[in-house]
């Protein structure tokens, strides 16, 4: 009550005199609640900086061989539909977008952890469907069908699983027609 008597309502009011008195009010309240200082009385000690190399552990590797293989499927996949290539990282026309991306890439801090992925279990039965379906096409019946299908499942789960071709571990696998990994 006494702040909105004393400074608030002749400060809105139009008597110059009741603001010119409200304003001396306000600077002496400040004056005795504020602190002012200059930057010459403020001495900051000299910035130093010093560089400390982190161990680099196998875990490190995995994790950021990880986000890796992810950046790489996200390349191939955003350009699989796109016949002029204007989606891709790779075009021309997104060159600062990819300097982004690898910028990113080099400066990740990789802690040893997993990237959030989430299994859909509606895309998993999309995708064996599909797959199902392009064995079909191939004349690819019966038990030999089942059995490409059954070994493809637990590399769609976790996200991870052997190449086919070279049978290394591969992290966010891609599974062809013919399924393989």
């Amino acid at each position: 009550a006494a702040w909105t008597h004393a400074v608030q309502r002749p400060l809105e009011g139009s008597d110059p005199l009741a603001q010119a008195d409200a304003v001396e009010r306000l600077g002496d309240v400040l004056r005795r609640c504020m602190v002012r200082t200059c930057k010459c009385h403020i001495a900051l000690p000299p910035l130093s900086r010093s560089t400390v190399m982190l161990p680099f552990s196998d875990a490190h590797a995995e994790s950021y061989n990880g986000i890796v293989a992810h950046v790489k499927r996200s390349l191939l996949l955003a350009d699989w539909g796109d016949p002029n290539h204007v989606q891709s990282l790779l075009h021309p026309k997104n060159v600062r977008e990819a300097s982004v991306a690898v910028n990113n890439l080099r400066e990740a801090a990789c802690v040893v952890g997993r990237m959030p992925v989430k299994f859909d279990p509606v895309e998993f039965e999309e995708t064996i469907r599909d797959v199902r379906i392009a064995l079909e096409k191939r004349n690819i019946r019966g038990d030999t069908r089942e059995e490409r299908v059954k070994r493809i499942c637990p590399a769609l789960v976790q996200c991870k699983g052997a190449c086919d071709l070279c049978l290394r571990e591969v992290t966010y696998p891609m599974v062809t027609p013919c399924a393989h990994v």
